[in-house]
């Protein structure tokens, strides 16, 4: 099948002369552009995740010290 094959491997043929004039090389700060979308981007992922993880820490952590006021003593506090 040609899903099976990498994209580099299949032959796409020669290009067309009216593609190959119409290329043209990036202007200035293009690439530099493009890196500072991509670490925005980085970066507005990277604080909704240490929120998120942070939030649900703290909601487990409160969730459990609830189930143990709720579940009575201990087998250790039984014996005393």
């Amino acid at each position: 099948m040609v899903d099976d094959r990498r994209k580099d491997e299949i032959d796409t043929g020669r290009p067309l002369a009216e593609l190959a004039e119409l290329s043209e090389d990036p202007g200035e700060g293009f690439f530099r552009r493009i890196h500072v979308g991509i670490n925005r981007r980085l970066a507005a992922t990277d604080v909704l995740d240490l929120s998120l993880m942070g939030f649900f820490k703290t909601f487990f952590t409160y969730l459990a010290a609830l189930f143990q006021a709720f579940e009575g003593p201990r087998n250790e506090d039984k014996e005393r």
